[in-house]
């Protein structure tokens, strides 16, 4: 990238390697799902879906017949997904979803100790755009998960996991990943392929660290068709409002050097480096002290409202 320093440039390399692993790796720990597509501007604030009216009533003994109950969630099935053309074209995937729908309404009226009727139709509701912001401790999961399979490697259970660095280091960089992406894109464009941690962070400290009053802070992505990506979304708002306090300022340069940390160590098993896990469980300790501090650090940036 021009202008930028040999430090930045090989962040910019072992993210781009890091994360096509990631991308292609299937296990969920730290498989990465994106879309191919960037909304940018034209992403929506509210979004609408249908909701299943039902009535309440006291329970009731007896139950309401099999085939009765099949033609109410037949009805609500074709105004979900799109009629009865759509359901002859893929029929199991009809009888999956209404018995995935009895099956819902049933532990409805386990939970809440009342019958209701069956849906008798839907209604359209808002879905705002605060609502659609991924939780904080969801971007968390894949790391924290690291803590189950590191207490299996301790008790040394021969032939469970064959390369510990793709289930203890690796998942570091996911939640880094979901973090960076939370904190930055719109909603609606979480899981966007063109999004690029470096390239964010290189956007966000012309603005607020080297105070370029001319700087943009939107970056063209390095994938085809090379959209503009800028900051966007209720937790770049408050993130970014909170900006004008130097303290704030100071932290966010503490956000940059911790997510560097945590990412060159990873890079260099990004390929084929396997080692046991009594030579990998010293990088993971020290990985899990610098984890610690970025969340912490995360959590005080974004608290309470986002955090």
């Amino acid at each position: 990238m021009t202008g930028t320093t040999d430090s930045e440039i090989d962040f910019e390399q072992a993210y781009s390697d890091l994360r096509n692993l990631m991308e292609s790796h299937e296990h969920w720990i730290h498989h990465l799902q994106l879309t191919d597509n960037h909304l940018g501007d034209a992403a929506q604030d509210v979004h609408y879906r249908e909701k299943p009216i039902y009535r309440e009533k006291p329970i009731r003994k007896g139950f309401v017949p099999e085939d009765e109950k099949e033609s109410v969630f037949k009805k609500i099935y074709n105004k979900l997904f799109g009629g009865s053309s759509g359901i002859k074209r893929n029929p199991s995937r009809k009888d999956a979803q209404i018995d995935r729908m009895k099956e819902a309404h049933n532990r409805e009226l386990v939970v809440h100790g009342y019958r209701m009727d069956l849906p008798t139709d839907l209604e359209t509701v808002p879905v705002t755009m605060e609502e659609r912001v991924i939780g904080f401790t969801e971007c968390n999961k894949s790391w924290l998960a690291t803590e189950r399979v590191v207490q299996m490697l301790d008790d040394g259970r021969p032939g469970i996991i064959h390369d510990p660095s793709m289930f203890t280091l690796l998942p570091a960089a996911k939640t880094i990943e979901m973090h960076w992406r939370r904190l930055f894109l719109h909603p609606d464009d979480f899981h966007s392929r063109h999004f690029s941690i470096p390239r964010t962070m290189t956007a966000i400290s012309k603005k607020y660290i080297k105070m370029s009053e001319e700087s943009s802070m939107c970056y063209k992505s390095g994938i085809d068709p090379f959209p503009n990506v800028c900051p966007s979304g209720p937790v770049w708002e408050f993130f970014a409002a909170s900006l004008i306090e130097k303290s704030r300022v100071d932290d966010l340069k503490k956000l940059f050097d911790l997510t560097k940390k945590i990412w060159f160590p990873l890079h260099e098993f990004r390929h084929s480096k396997i080692l046991e896990w009594d030579e990998i469980k010293p990088v993971y300790a020290e990985l899990s002290n610098r984890m610690d501090d970025f969340l912490l650090l995360l959590n005080n940036l974004l608290g309470p409202r986002w955090a």
